[in-house]
């Protein structure tokens, strides 16, 4: 997933939406809707448990196939 598809789910997405990334559970979820919105992630690095690495993942694994 690329950055742009990343920043508006951060932005946009329900908490059950944000739950179904990598590393992103109720309390997480609940942090970032809190603090929207967000013009970048980076920006996004602020709320207490995202980080780059976290955001890398969400993205590396949003271009892993879908097994059947």
């Amino acid at each position: 997933m690329d950055e742009t598809k990343i920043l508006d789910l951060l932005n946009n997405g329900s908490q059950e939406e944000l739950m179904t990334l990598p590393g992103i559970g109720a309390v997480l979820s609940n942090r970032l809707i809190e603090a929207r919105p967000f013009d970048s992630l980076e920006e996004a690095q602020v709320v207490n448990g995202i980080s780059a690495n976290l955001l890398m993942g969400i993205a590396d694994a949003e271009l892993e196939p879908e097994a059947d």
